[in-house]
């Protein structure tokens, strides 16, 4: 499946697709980071000088702010997948 084609392009945007098509890998369905990454193994991405866990992001672009309280799961676990809907928010354990 191409990432741009997905339907996440209409909930994040054309041309924040175009530019995230160079950002990510469709690999058996996850969205893999090919940016830079932190020492934890996430993908690291910068946004007008702020840095992003990039699953994060997004998951916000996507969905809206991460509720109070509540952490992402990769429900894939992939930690460098950023396909929003292989993110769910969850009650920190």
């Amino acid at each position: 499946m191409s990432v741009y084609t997905n339907s996440y392009t209409s909930e994040i945007g054309d041309d924040r697709m175009k530019k995230a098509k160079l950002e990510i890998k469709d690999v058996d369905g996850c969205w893999l980071w090919l940016g830079r990454k932190d020492r934890c193994g996430y993908g690291v991405k910068v946004v007008k000088g702020r840095e992003w866990r990039a699953h994060r992001w997004y998951y916000t672009e996507a969905y809206g702010e991460i509720p109070p309280g509540l952490s992402l799961d990769h429900i894939c676990r992939n930690k460098l997948c950023v396909r929003p809907d292989h993110l769910e928010a969850v009650t920190i354990a």
